[in-house]
């Protein structure tokens, strides 16, 4: 059940607001006592925060620190990412030249085109190892002939 304001307790209607000394009608009364105390408030609020951010700048520098560490981390991310996706593209552009066709023979030739895990007839060949800068500079110790089924298991994301 709603009670009207005016029908509160006097002592409800001055915390909220309301002095019958200071108003002549009661609706207009509470609206314009009503405004006065929000904006008394608000503005209460607006001159002291300044002051209390210069009292207490905790709170502002670990939001600029948080900003800064993620500004960071989202920075080396993406330029992993990037650095990942050149050497993927430089690796697929190696795997089509002709000097890693010759390499690719010579390591099926070398293990007799056999699986170095299974023994099964060998198609693939695997890198135990990628060179760190250089794509294709690999030795052919790091390199082994494999089998279809063992290269999936090597490699499942490859394909």
């Amino acid at each position: 059940m709603k009670v009207p304001f005016d029908q509160l307790p006097q002592e409800l209607q001055r915390q909220y607001g309301y002095d019958p000394a200071n108003t002549t009608e009661l609706h207009n009364g509470i609206a314009v006592k009503l405004a006065g105390t929000v904006k008394r408030v608000a503005g209460q609020m607006l001159a002291n925060f300044p002051q209390s951010v210069a009292q207490n700048p905790m709170p502002i520098a670990l939001l600029v620190g948080f900003v800064l560490v993620l500004t960071i981390a989202a920075g080396t991310w993406v330029k992993s990412r990037k650095r990942e996706q050149r050497l993927a593209s430089r690796r697929d552009e190696y795997r089509k030249s002709d000097d890693w066709q010759r390499k690719r023979a010579l390591v099926l030739k070398r293990d007799k085109y056999h699986c170095v895990y299974c023994g099964a007839r060998a198609s693939r060949v695997h890198h135990k190892r990628y060179a760190p800068r250089n794509v294709g500079s690999e030795p052919i110790e790091w390199l082994v002939s494999v089998c279809e089924r063992c290269h999936d298991k090597l490699n499942p994301d490859f394909g």
